[in-house]
């Protein structure tokens, strides 16, 4: 199987070095808080449309619109 590169792996990977170096710390937490995201929403077993609603309801912060 090929390994994917995640989001967060993505993102850092465009990040000039001096700035990886800088924030290698939160770069870790990061990584960290997104492989525990993708191993829950994997045993939550939300496929197909759900997955959307998964992120809304977990993720999303809600709207400020009044």
């Amino acid at each position: 199987m090929k390994n994917k590169e995640t989001s967060i792996e993505w993102f850092v990977s465009q990040l000039p070095l001096r700035i990886q170096n800088m924030y290698a710390s939160e770069i870790e937490k990061a990584k960290e808080m997104n492989k525990e995201e993708i191993k829950d929403a994997y045993d939550s077993g939300w496929v197909g449309s759900y997955s959307e609603d998964y992120y809304n309801e977990t993720y999303k912060q809600p709207n400020n619109e009044q």
